[in-house]
């Protein structure tokens, strides 16, 4: 599982600040200012998720277009980037039955939202389960 220092070495990878904001959005990216803004007091797993969203808008230097066609492009791409970079292919199957199927245990298990595991469910639909 990716962790948060591993998140945080990401940005510097990247050349991001990461900053905290009240209110507002759970997270955004300013390409610009080449800094991330996540709000105060989510729960580590809408921190989790916002930050490996936004991250993948830094990696992609996405900034909104004004298209809404090509805006939620770029939106299920860091979706895709999160999830895969949050959920490790490798150990799923046995996170997975460790939860006995059950997806909300799944997610608060992995700590990602429960929108972001069925972003990956998509694209990786387990076997024996319905997603």
């Amino acid at each position: 599982m990716t962790t948060f220092p591993d998140l945080a070495i990401m940005a510097d990878m990247l050349g991001v600040t990461l900053r905290k904001h009240d209110g507002g959005p759970p997270g955004y990216y300013d390409h610009e200012a080449r800094t991330i803004s996540t709000r105060r007091g989510m729960s580590p797993a809408l921190y989790r998720s916002t930050l490996a969203h936004e991250l993948a808008h830094a990696t992609y230097s996405d900034t909104p277009t004004g298209n809404g066609y090509y805006d939620e492009k770029q939106e299920q791409r860091a979706h895709r980037f999160a999830a895969k970079l949050l959920i490790n292919q490798d150990t799923f199957a046995a996170d997975l039955a460790w939860c006995q199927g059950n997806l909300a245990e799944l997610a608060d298990e992995l700590e990602i939202t429960q929108h972001l595991l069925g972003i990956y469910l998509e694209r990786h639909p387990p076997k024996d389960v319905a997603a």
